[in-house]
């Protein structure tokens, strides 16, 4: 997805698209499927990709030491999310 121009269309806004794919150079190094984890600071973090939710690369962070996880806008009480359909997203998920 990064490697590519992607168009987001906000339905509220007008659609805006990236004039230009990300570099290589800037490409992530580090990525992972389903989950991955880091030691920082002696405490343990997961990341976990369950598949789309409102867009393609939700995922969720466990602080296993801190008993902790955040969700960032996967987790919405304040309203309906935006489901990004276009580029993968899911509505289901």
């Amino acid at each position: 997805m990064l490697t590519k121009n992607n168009v987001i269309n906000t339905v509220v806004r007008p659609a805006v698209s990236a004039e230009t794919p990300i570099r290589y150079e800037a490409l992530p190094v580090a990525t992972f499927d389903d989950r991955m984890q880091l030691h920082f600071n002696g405490e343990r973090i997961d990341l976990l990709h369950f598949g789309p939710a409102h867009t393609t690369g939700d995922a969720g962070v466990v602080f296993r030491n801190h008993n902790a996880v955040h969700m960032g806008d996967v987790f919405n009480n304040a309203g309906y999310p935006f489901i990004d359909a276009d580029n993968g997203g899911d509505l289901d998920a």
